[in-house]
């Protein structure tokens, strides 16, 4: 009787100090903005001791149809929602709230609804641990908040609304998207409800299979840089400036914070109309090439015979973009930034210089600079002023004034520089230039070794391991398979492969799989035997190419690849 009276203390001990729910509803963050229905809802959850989520409480938003019935399917994935939120195939569905009919005007809270574990699960129990949180909208839509007081538009957490902590969770906010899994990514989003849960140490905790890269290979670099923004009130360079200065050592830029206002224009405005280019050479404005244009091509440094200035906030050099409009807000917009016909950089949004505002072209012969201004140009009803300075050096720096954060999913923006000509993408659409300042792009485009897995870790399945930007043709890789993970990587300098990292540890190895034939990258089956019990378990996975000209070791590594094992 006293063990007995014991266990049911501890148990009732357990329940007094649970701290369910967590909750976001608190006066600095109310659903004040939502997506479309069918739209994806990401945070981080961190769980500190073993919970099972019982309920949750969320907002729908403005495109909820009166009456609605609304439910939201609960998807668990990598670590982190950050990087991940374009491929479905990483996220498993866990759970689902049971459908419910809104009562009310949007915003409206659906208030503590029920959740049903999908078949293969008991429970949604999770264990200590961090788990991106992936919410799918169905039936209505998503409410949640806009941030504020943010230190990174991408980092989770880093605005003043968008971290909750108590005693079993930390829930690290977020993202949103109006297609599930799919499209632009609008960020930061707050997800704004509570998470209603039990600890209960008996439970069952889920073990559902994922994948999930992390850690670099070595001797990555790029020509190009660039942040593309979905939604224009993420952006945070507004009455600011950015230096590009030319590195003659083999960088091409290095960029750095810049501590100049937009110069006054003196010129006539150039005409621009809606869309389109002006060209300027040595015909129409003499200082053109009266005065060096250096810039960077995907051959080399180069110097411009004319310049093709476009409406919508960006130079196109030496030949014309033949881009008319805004950037799409997903991966297609990236990539025909990346494939153009020449180097291009600036502001990329869709303007309408005919509306409001003008165009400028100056040369400022006191600090031998070019000016390339739009000034105060119509912003989906706002109003932007953006300035590009050349300098005869070869520097280059953006100079904003004010910047509208007008035209919400509609007006997407591209900020960067890319030499075109299909050059390599450097994750421009992750990037978060502001926060990752000073840094430098490269000579030239190194795509780094990677690995990759082609599907999920299932019990009794079979996961393709892929290696791929191999630096030599036809020669030997090795792709190791541990139980242990190097936090961090440990350096290989040591061993005469300086700039490249140990991200597992090779002596907690279940074996390395090797491939002498290489053809397209190397592919290499990692079977999964039919054994519940290795559920829950976590591989990890790195390459190795074996390239004599690579460093004094005579290799290059990959990212690492955590496995982690599930039953579904």
């Amino acid at each position: 009787m006293r063990k007995l009276a014991t266990l049911a203390l501890a148990a009732l001990s357990s329940a007094a100090l649970a701290q369910s729910p967590l909750s976001t509803l608190n006066g600095a963050a109310l659903a004040n903005n939502g997506g479309n229905v069918g739209g994806g809802l990401y945070f981080n959850l961190t769980v500190s001791t073993k919970i099972t989520i019982t309920n949750l409480s969320y907002f729908v938003g403005t495109a909820t149809a009166a009456s609605a019935t609304s439910s939201v399917d609960i998807y668990l994935g990598p670590a982190t929602y950050v990087g991940n939120v374009t491929d479905p195939s990483l996220w498993t569905h866990v759970g689902s709230t049971q459908p419910q009919q809104v009562v009310g005007q949007a915003y409206t809270l659906v208030s503590n609804s029920p959740v049903t574990p999908v078949a293969s699960a008991p429970s949604v129990t999770l264990c200590p641990g961090t788990y991106g949180i992936a919410l799918l909208s169905v039936g209505a839509s998503h409410g949640y908040t806009n941030p504020i007081g943010c230190t990174s538009n991408t980092i989770p957490g880093s605005c003043s609304n968008s971290s909750f902590q108590n005693n079993e969770l930390r829930l690290d906010a977020g993202a949103a998207q109006n297609a599930f899994l799919a499209g632009g990514l609008f960020q930061p989003r707050i997800f704004t409800g509570e998470i209603h849960y039990t600890v209960d140490p008996s439970a069952t905790c889920l073990t559902f299979a994922a994948r999930e890269e992390y850690g670099d290979g070595c001797y990555e670099g790029y020509q190009s840089w660039g942040q593309l923004f979905p939604n224009p009130i993420g952006i945070t360079y507004a009455n600011s400036s950015l230096r590009m200065t030319y590195d003659p050592s083999g960088s091409f830029y290095s960029l750095t914070a810049g501590t100049t206002a937009p110069v006054a224009v003196t010129s006539p405005a150039l005409g621009h109309g809606a869309d389109g280019e002006i060209l300027l050479d040595a015909t129409s404005h003499p200082t053109i090439t009266g005065n060096p244009i250096f810039y960077a091509a995907n051959t080399g440094f180069t110097i411009a015979n004319s310049v093709y200035m476009n409406a919508d906030g960006f130079l196109s050099m030496d030949v014309p973009s033949n881009i008319t409009g805004g950037p799409a807000a997903t991966q297609t917009g990236v990539d025909n930034w990346l494939m153009s016909p020449g180097t291009t950089f600036g502001n990329w949004k869709d303007f309408d210089p005919s509306a409001a505002g003008s165009t400028h072209y100056d040369f400022d012969a006191t600090a031998n600079e070019h000016l390339f201004t739009w000034l105060a140009v119509e912003d989906f009803g706002g109003a932007t002023t953006f300035q590009i300075a050349i300098g005869v050096t070869g520097d280059i720096e953006y100079r904003w004034g004010n910047v509208a954060l007008t035209g919400g999913g509609n007006a997407p923006v591209l900020v960067g520089f890319t030499t075109g000509v299909n050059a390599a993408d450097p994750g421009v659409i992750r990037t978060d230039f502001v926060a990752e300042l000073p840094f430098s792009t490269s000579g030239s485009d190194t795509i780094p070794l990677s690995l990759t897995a082609a599907t999920n870790p299932i019990v009794n399945t079979t996961v393709d391991l892929l290696t791929s930007n191999e630096s030599t043709v036809g020669g030997i890789g090795l792709c190791f398979v541990t139980s242990v993970d190097i936090p961090g990587g440990f350096p290989l300098g040591v061993i005469g492969a300086p700039g490249c990292l140990a991200h597992v540890d090779i002596a907690a190895g279940t074996g390395n799989l090797i491939d002498n034939i290489p053809i397209s990258g190397m592919t290499v089956s990692l079977p999964i035997p039919n054994n519940p019990l290795l559920a829950g378990l976590n591989l990890y996975c790195q390459s190795v190419w074996l390239d004599p000209a690579a460093n004094a070791f005579g290799i290059t590594t990959s990212n690492g690849l955590r496995l982690a094992i599930g039953s579904f």
